[in-house]
């Protein structure tokens, strides 16, 4: 596996245990702390899996099947480009 895509895994991986760190508050409170604008941290959590309280008790919803990949196409490395 090249160094990219084990970077690319790491941080996916490092941003479900921050939201996760995270969920036993609720979104409004964690965008606070976390500095983000809720509505993408909602996104984020819902394609991550996460669930976080809601103000009337409960759990916010999360995603069972995500009808869009939640992949992001990057360009490749520009020291790859110089090798071909």
């Amino acid at each position: 596996m090249s160094i990219y895509k084990e970077m690319r895994e790491r941080h996916k991986a490092e941003i479900k245990c921050l939201l996760l760190d995270h969920s036993h508050l609720t979104i409004m409170e964690a965008s606070k702390q976390l500095g983000v604008d809720q509505n993408s941290l909602r996104r984020i959590a819902h394609h991550q899996g996460v669930a976080f309280l809601k103000k009337d008790g409960g759990r916010t919803s999360v995603a069972q099947e995500l009808l869009i990949p939640n992949e992001v196409t990057l360009a490749p490395a520009p020291w790859d480009e110089i090798r071909s």
